[in-house]
């Protein structure tokens, strides 16, 4: 990696600390939820959806999913000692997590918050949650 792209790989991880602290700040105010970075914020995010917008999508849609998807990629960094990675396939950050074994795994963390507000609780991301924190515990069995 050149200098260039380690300042700006810092500076996007940078950038997605302060937009996911930003979320936790807009939850705050609009919603009188405190949101912090561990498990249990996370699941806390399924309700601010269906209480925030009653199943409507945002109008502000790509805003709203960039403020998840941040605050919500920081957790799993925190709880789940995941990185951000950059994917050029995907043209954006993913959450790569390494089981006990060395499995890695990447969550689009953007694309599955963009699908919960889509798809609704058929994509909780309380249950996507639960299956990454499972999946490092058994070494991502079910993706072999």
């Amino acid at each position: 990696m050149t200098d260039f792209d380690a300042n700006y790989h810092q500076q996007a991880l940078q950038e997605i600390k302060a937009r996911a602290d930003l979320h936790i700040k807009n939850v705050k105010e609009a919603f009188g939820i405190a949101l912090n970075y561990d498990e249990q914020s996370i699941f806390r995010l399924d309700d601010i959806i269906e209480h925030g917008w009653l199943g409507a999508q945002p109008a502000n849609l790509k805003v709203v999913v960039e403020l998840f998807g941040c605050y919500f990629g920081q957790v799993l960094t925190v709880v789940l000692g995941g990185k951000w990675k950059f994917s050029p396939e995907h043209k954006g950050w993913l959450i790569e997590l390494i089981a006990s074994d060395g499995t890695i795994a990447r969550a689009n963390i953007f694309s599955k918050i963009a699908k919960r507000f889509k798809n609704g609780q058929v994509d909780s991301l309380s249950y996507y949650y639960q299956m990454m924190k499972k999946g490092m515990s058994d070494n991502f069995a079910f993706k072999k």
